[in-house]
């Protein structure tokens, strides 16, 4: 007996939509003893919770190391080619999307913990379901910055080689 028909991951719901109906969904009174649904769910918001912390722990690093190697770029330009080409913005800028790239990263797997803490214990179904939804999601947001991050440090080798819009 099937309570609750899930939504195809396909259309355009809305991820709201369909965690509104993953909570309404009436757990049995076996999953309702365990509290926190297939134990498959269990291990992935444990998963998704160290992955989170150590991400965390991963931008601060890479945030220092960005600023080092780009400061040490910057001066090193200030000192021996001043008023030269900027050579500096280079590296500068492919640092900035690989940062980027770990900082969208981040935020999607701060949006996933959000969600696992906020959906209740999900059967088999409603798992495979809820994983498939925030791994196209998030691969989605991930894309979309790298692009636009890559699509902005062309703009600046543009601007930068006196190039011009047509």
């Amino acid at each position: 007996m099937k309570l609750f028909s899930l939504p195809d991951p396909d259309r355009a719901e809305g991820l709201s939509l369909i965690i509104k109906r993953l909570r309404s969904v009436q757990l049995s009174s076996k999953k309702e003893e365990q509290g926190s649904g297939a134990p498959e769910f269990s291990k992935y918001k444990n998963k998704i919770s160290l992955k989170f912390e150590n991400i965390r722990q991963h931008l601060k690093t890479h945030g220092f190391i960005f600023c080092g190697i780009q400061g040490f770029l910057i001066l090193l330009y200030a000192l021996a080619t001043p008023g030269s080409h900027p050579w500096f913005l280079y590296p500068l800028g492919v640092h900035a999307a690989f940062l980027a790239n770990h900082f969208a990263a981040g935020k999607e797997l701060a949006v996933k913990e959000q969600e696992c803490r906020a959906v209740p214990g999900l059967d088999s179904e409603g798992f495979r379901l809820f994983r498939k939804i925030q791994r196209k999601r998030s691969a989605f947001r991930i894309n979309w910055i790298t692009s636009l991050s890559i699509a902005l440090y062309l703009v600046m080798i543009n601007f930068i080689t006196k190039g011009h819009f047509p």
